[in-house]
């Protein structure tokens, strides 16, 4: 089941995702069509489109889980911007936990797919946080 806490990692990753593929669309603009460089970037903007696909097929599942699992709450949920992030070791622990499924699951059985995707979630999420850690150290000197 997915908590309140991972759907707001998914959205900060699905926003992060965005910001990136617009830059990288921006700055393939600015090149000539039928440069090297050109073709480079059209191929990065269509890998990072695609990990956008994925990620919102994501955040459509946990949303449904989220219906699921709320169907009978009265009480009702927080909008995900009053959703703290998670710790750093909360999500390292979880990553280092789906890579143990993964190297014990059989390949290409259904249990090592989702510790894949989990695992590779969880390293991206564990990544992102890292960066806003850094960056928020960063304005404070």
């Amino acid at each position: 089941m997915t908590d309140d806490a991972e759907l707001r990692a998914t959205s900060d990753l699905m926003l992060k995702l965005l910001d990136e593929l617009g830059a990288l669309e921006r700055r393939k603009r600015e090149l000539p069509p039928g440069t090297e460089a050109f073709a480079s970037l059209a191929w990065e903007v269509a890998d990072r489109a695609r990990l956008t696909v994925r990620w919102s097929e994501l955040q459509l599942r946990q949303a449904n889980e989220a219906l699921e699992r709320r169907a009978n709450d009265t009480d009702g949920a927080p909008a995900l911007v009053d959703v703290p992030a998670r710790r750093l070791d909360v999500v390292l622990a979880e990553w280092r936990q789906a890579e143990i499924r993964l190297s014990q699951a059989h390949p290409g059985s259904p249990e090592a797919e989702e510790a894949a995707t989990e695992a590779t979630r969880l390293r991206i999420e564990y990544r992102t946080l890292q960066d806003r850690k850094l960056e928020e150290q960063r304005r404070e000197r």
